[in-house]
This record gives C-alpha cells, structure tokens and sequence, in this order.
C-alpha cells in the first residue's frame, strides 16, 4: 500500500480505496493465518516479509553489516533494491499456482486460491 501523503495534489498522490466483501477479507484472513505456521519453513530467513521475528530493522543490520564486512575485507558488494509496488497485481496467477504447487500446497487449497481471485473485478474513477 502506497504512504498516505497527508495533501496529495496530484492524481499518482492519491491511495487506492479497496471496497471488498466482507466474506471475502474474513476467508483471505482465515487463508493468511493458517499459513503462518509454515513461514519459517516456506521462506528465506532472509527474507523480512513474513518471516516471525523478521521485521525492517533486522533488513537494515543485514545491509548495515553486509557494507561493513565489505567495507572490512575490501571485497566488492552489489546492495539491490527492488520496489515490488503493485506487484501482485501484475504477476500471472498462473505462476502463483505454480509456485504453490512446488511449496507443496494441495490442489484443493491452490483451487480455492483461485476461486476467491476468478471473478474479481475493480474500477478505478
């Protein structure tokens, strides 16, 4: 989600409003909570996203230590950053099943998945 810009004065400034069902936000909240106990497993401890006990700062000790042992050891570093603004909006769902299947994810939970995403529809005015 976007930072709220306390006085947008352009159309970009402005936050998206979500208008969902409710059964929609309870069922994809149910979904979220379930797979929480398999963060650790499905993903990276690297990743900070998702990962319990992870959060912002640790990212930034991570970037922090990783420039200084460089920095140390006179060995060159690459530090990436990727703005994923939007991106589930812009990925094939098809990929998403894909990648589901391979962490092992039933066929019945990835149709699910699915169903809640199939007919969804948004406008913007």
């Amino acid at each position: 989600m976007p930072e709220k810009i306390p006085r947008p004065t352009q159309p970009e400034e402005y936050r998206p409003l979500n208008l969902l069902n409710a059964d929609f936000i309870l069922l994809g909240r149910i979904i979220a909570n379930r797979i929480v106990p398999w963060n650790n497993d499905l993903l990276r401890p690297s990743q900070h996203c998702g990962v319990q006990d992870n959060n912002i700062l640790g990212a930034i000790f991570a970037i922090r230590d990783t420039i200084a042992e460089a920095e140390l050891t006179h060995t060159p570093v690459c530090i990436l950053s990727l703005d994923l603004k939007w991106v589930f909006d812009n990925i094939a769902h098809s990929y998403l099943l894909t990648m589901l299947e391979s962490y092992g994810f039933s066929s019945k939970f990835r149709q699910r998945l699915m169903r809640m995403h199939s007919n969804a529809t948004s406008t913007s005015k």
